[in-house]
């Protein structure tokens, strides 16, 4: 599988200058996981999906978000774009993939962004 480097480098440079800076201890991997991932991502160096979203952000972000006892430093305007983050590097669909048959192989065909596309030709999450 891949990953759709445009659209993540988008999401990716969106995402970067709302990081909560107030994070001292780097609880939730902002400083160890999460700006080194969106400065590769930015720089189309990411080439294959994450795996796990706590690959990108502590899991303790998820425990709490799911909990509704996240810390104010982390608005819905930084959730909201971590969670299109998160969908671009984790290379998961918006839609079933139309799967085709060729030469015995099954194919999935997908859309990737390309450069210019964006806000005309996208579709929004």
């Amino acid at each position: 599988m891949e990953v759709d480097q445009v659209a993540l480098a988008r999401t990716a440079a969106a995402l970067f200058p709302i990081i909560p800076e107030e994070d001292v201890l780097d609880s939730y991997s902002l400083e160890r996981t999460l700006r080194p991932i969106l400065m590769r991502a930015i720089n189309h160096k990411i080439g294959s999906p994450v795996l796990e979203r706590s690959g990108i952000i502590d899991g303790k972000y998820f425990f709490e978000r799911r909990e509704g006892s996240l810390p104010a430093i982390f608005t819905s305007e930084f959730n909201a774009a971590l969670s299109r983050f998160l969908v671009r590097a984790m290379s998961m669909p918006l839609d079933w993939p139309k799967l085709q048959i060729i030469d015995g192989k099954t194919w999935a065909l997908m859309e990737m962004e390309e450069p210019g596309d964006w806000p005309d030709k996208i579709r929004h999450l």
